[in-house]
C-alpha cells in the first residue's frame, strides 16, 4: 500500500484508502488506524459496505458477461440492464 493514501486519520479515511483496505492491501500502522475508526464511524462503515456491494456487483456482472456476452444487454443480470430509448 502506497502511504500518500494515508493522510493522519483522526479524520475520515479517504474513500481511496478505504477502497485499499476493502481489497485487504492495508498493513500496519495504517491497518489498525482504520479499524479502529470503523468502529466507531457510521459514515465510513456505510461507505466500506457501499464500496464491497460495488465490487460484488462488478465482480457478478463480469463473470455473468464471461459464461455470456449477451446477459448485460438481455437483462439477465438484475440492476443491469440496458433500456432502450428510441
Amino acid at each position: 500500500m502506497s502511504f500518500e493514501l494515508l493522510p493522519q486519520i483522526p479524520a475520515h479515511p479517504t474513500e481511496d484508502l478505504l477502497e485499499e483496505y476493502s481489497f485487504g492491501r492495508v498493513d500496519e500502522p495504517a491497518l489498525a488506524d482504520i479499524e479502529e475508526h470503523l468502529l466507531v464511524c457510521v459514515p465510513c462503515q456505510i461507505k466500506l459496505q457501499e464500496l464491497d456491494d460495488y465490487t460484488a456487483l462488478m465482480k457478478g456482472a463480469t463473470s455473468a458477461w464471461e459464461r455470456d456476452p449477451g446477459a448485460l444487454r438481455a437483462g439477465a443480470i438484475p440492476g443491469w440492464g440496458i433500456s432502450k430509448r428510441f
